[in-house]
């Protein structure tokens, strides 16, 4: 019997099959499509069917109260990761802020000899904390820290290189270093989200991340796009100050899950 009866659940959840982390890894990696919560019954199938080794799971917070018993329903291993936040700015009606810093510079990532150059910028800049399965149990067995951050690093450094028009990423100088990276994906002719923004260590708390946004809204405004979105995670107690004291408004928050089935690694199915 179905313990869980929550009539907003849409009992469909849709997977993409994460290729890049697949191949990196050598485990079979799918991430959620959307942040609804599915049916247990659902995942359970989908996951013997695709022989899903892990499975990055976003889900709305508003779907807290039945999210621990559909994974239990599910009867895979699971864990929390972490909760995420998304923030939003109009900028038809906010002002630009002034930068903090000056002898600012920013300078558009498009590959070839810079690649190695962004790909240790990022690594370095997020390599403290990248994705989260290092973190996970069953999954640590496969995946370590560095591993991932060098994953992380080598993601953005190919898919940010300026062959997806959709896809832009920066270097971010002060003085002429290199101080910090970030990207931007549009979305349509007037949207824009970032997935992905790092100052490096030895320069924080010194303003940058505010100048990262200030950019990122001069570029919006000479570039017809209104609407700017971002994400933060919430154990990032500094961020959220610094989003929301320029405009930015939360809009949606979400708890990150990574189902482990290890399916197609080590698991046989009369193992569940």
């Amino acid at each position: 019997m179905n313990l869980v009866s929550n009539p907003n659940i849409r009992h469909l959840q849709k997977f993409t099959f994460s290729g890049f982390e697949s191949n990196y890894f050598n485990l079979r990696v799918f991430r959620s499509l959307n942040n609804d919560l599915p049916d247990a019954s659902d995942l359970r199938d989908f996951c013997f069917t695709e022989k899903a080794d892990l499975i990055r799971m976003k889900i709305d917070i508003t779907h807290e109260e039945y999210i621990n018993m559909t994974l239990f329903e599910a009867k895979f291993p699971f864990f929390y990761s972490h909760s995420v936040m998304t923030v939003f700015a109009d900028y038809r009606y906010d002002s630009i802020p002034d930068y903090k810093n000056k002898f600012l510079s920013f300078e558009r990532y498009s590959g070839g000899a810079d690649k190695m150059r962004f790909r240790n910028l990022v690594l370095h800049g997020m390599g403290d904390d990248p994705i989260g399965y290092y973190k996970t149990p069953l999954i640590n067995d496969f995946i370590s820290k560095q591993k991932e951050a060098q994953c992380y690093a080598d993601y953005y450094a190919q898919l940010y290189d300026g062959r997806h028009r959709d896809k832009i990423a920066f270097i971010m100088k002060k003085a002429g270093d290199d101080v910090g990276v970030f990207v931007f994906e549009l979305q349509g002719k007037d949207t824009i989200n970032t997935s992905m923004a790092a100052v490096l260590p030895a320069y924080r708390s010194s303003g940058l991340f505010h100048d990262m946004k200030v950019f990122r809204q001069r570029f919006c405004v000479e570039s017809g796009i209104t609407k700017a979105y971002a994400g933060f995670r919430l154990n990032n107690f500094n961020t959220p100050n610094s989003l929301l004291k320029i405009g930015y408004k939360i809009v949606m928050g979400e708890h990150v899950f990574h189902i482990a089935p290890l399916l197609n690694k080590q698991k046989s199915p009369s193992s569940y």
